[in-house]
């Protein structure tokens, strides 16, 4: 199944979304298809995933049987950690891959889901490693725009904007901007909020590009042109598009961070009872790995499933594309769609 085809939304992605829409329908869709969400993101994360658990395993071992007689030996220990290092960059690099192949996959699934297809895990994943090369170019400009965003707010917070002074101008201005009416807004206004905020112009374009990757999959976007796609669809719903961020990310991070807190607390309540305190401390400290980046696989699809439907649904606010694929149903025969 092409999982780009352009099948008509369904009803329920036919109306406007609102803030807490958005959120209902990004948990309905991972109930929906959990299973292969799942799947789409525990394959891709699965070498990195052994590789950071084999590292972590390694690296304990080493440091417990070998630290205290390399001591003497600076050389050796140069070595030792110098291995690790490398060791620890490829397990990230690959770990990182494949996070980028399974927001991919999620990314076509859920773009099938919404048009009332069921895309296989086959499918998603063949989508995501069409588009790597894309995805991996479109996500290092775009960390190297936040990085000169960055440095271009240091002057800023040098001279008072952006500090604690830049803090209470954005909150006057963050007040005015809500009690005013949109046509009185003004850019002048807009500006002054981003600017003094604390490296508000990285978080402001960060926001605006961060539906670069629906653009990819949905639309076949370039690198470059799926963060203009994605800006122009954020303008005028930034404040919206940043709340869903903040509070699905503060959720993710919970939901996420509990199996490694299970593991973290028993591990504690048997520790004092282990016979073998090294190796027990070894066995929790992989199982906590492992259990974090369980949490990934099992919650880590719910932010991209976010950001596909809060780009169709700007897509249908901006520009109308559901009442466009309604139209073309018609002039194509088809009955009308209720």
């Amino acid at each position: 199944m092409d999982v780009t085809a352009t099948a008509p939304l369904l009803p329920r992605y036919r109306r406007p979304l609102s803030f807490g829409g958005v959120l209902d329908e990004t948990f309905w869709v991972y109930r929906t298809a959990w299973p292969k969400l799942m799947a789409v993101t525990g394959l891709a994360a699965l070498p990195g995933a052994l590789a950071i658990v084999l590292l972590t395993g390694q690296t304990y071992l080493l440091s417990v049987n070998n630290l205290a007689s390399l001591e003497e030996d600076p050389e050796a220990m140069a070595r030792l950690f110098t291995g690790i290092g490398l060791g620890a960059l490829l397990a990230v690099l690959v770990y990182g891959l494949g996070a980028l192949i399974g927001q991919g996959g999620v990314t076509a699934m859920t773009g099938g889901l919404v048009r009332g297809q069921t895309p296989s895990v086959a499918a998603a994943l063949g989508a995501a490693f069409r588009k790597l090369l894309i995805v991996l170019a479109s996500g290092i400009v775009l960390v190297l725009g936040i990085l000169g965003l960055y440095l271009v707010s240091l002057p800023l917070l040098i001279v008072g904007l952006g500090g604690l002074l830049g803090g209470l101008v954005m909150l006057i201005g963050l007040a005015v901007w809500v009690n005013r009416p949109p046509e009185r807004r003004g850019n002048g206004l807009k500006w002054l909020i981003i600017l003094a905020c604390p490296f508000g112009l990285a978080l402001f374009y960060g926001v605006r590009w961060s539906l670069a990757i629906p653009a990819i999959f949905l639309e076949n976007a370039g690198p470059v042109a799926a963060l203009k796609r994605s800006g122009n669809l954020v303008e005028g719903r930034w404040f919206v598009v940043f709340g869903v961020w903040l509070v699905l990310g503060v959720v993710v991070f919970i939901l996420q961070s509990i199996p490694a807190a299970l593991i973290g607390l028993a591990g504690t309540l048997i520790g004092a009872s282990a016979g073998d305190p090294e190796g027990a401390g070894l066995a929790v400290g992989i199982a906590q790995n492992a259990a974090s980046i369980a949490g990934s696989i099992l919650f880590g699809s719910l932010s991209f499933i976010a950001a596909t439907i809060m780009f169709v649904d700007a897509r249908n606010r901006l520009e109308g594309t559901d009442l466009a694929e309604r139209l073309d149903l018609l002039q194509d025969g088809a009955p009308a769609l209720t």
